[in-house]
């Protein structure tokens, strides 16, 4: 029996995000792609089919992770993907303009390690378990 494998991207500059987001998801079910700048990630949004989650920075090299994120919302293929933002705390204008672009969840730095991948989960419809318990679609009601 084949099993499912969700697909993450991790667009993070953060040394030390990038390690705790490899760890959390170090698993058969999910394939993680990461990037550490907007610009490469945008090359690959054309070319390669979306994916069932993404953890984003909002302070990347390059460019904005807002910007990131609009272009994002702009794009047929890629506008439903499940969004979990994971930053330094930010000022109301940028929670109000994240609320009005859909993210599914703002995390703050710092935090802990379990929540990211209860968030993650939860945002790709996936029933939360632990690190060690296989994942699962949540079943959805009639």
């Amino acid at each position: 029996m084949q099993s499912t494998v969700y697909r993450i991207i991790a667009l993070q500059n953060d040394e030390t995000d990038c390690r705790v987001i490899n760890t959390l998801f170090n698993r058969a079910e999910f394939e993680l792609t990461a990037f550490d700048n907007g610009r490469e990630f945008i090359k690959y949004m054309r070319m390669q089919p979306c994916p069932d989650c993404l953890i984003t920075d909002l302070e990347l090299d390059e460019t904005a992770g807002i910007e990131v994120i609009e272009r994002i919302r702009r794009d047929a293929r890629w506008q439903s993907v499940p969004i979990i933002v994971l930053a330094p705390s930010v000022d109301k204008s940028t929670l109000v303009k994240l609320s009005q672009l859909k993210i599914k969840g703002y995390i703050v730095r710092p935090y802990q390690p379990q929540r990211l991948f209860n968030e993650v989960l939860s945002a790709m419809g996936l029933e939360v378990v632990t690190q060690k318990t296989a994942v699962k679609r949540v079943k959805t009601k009639p």
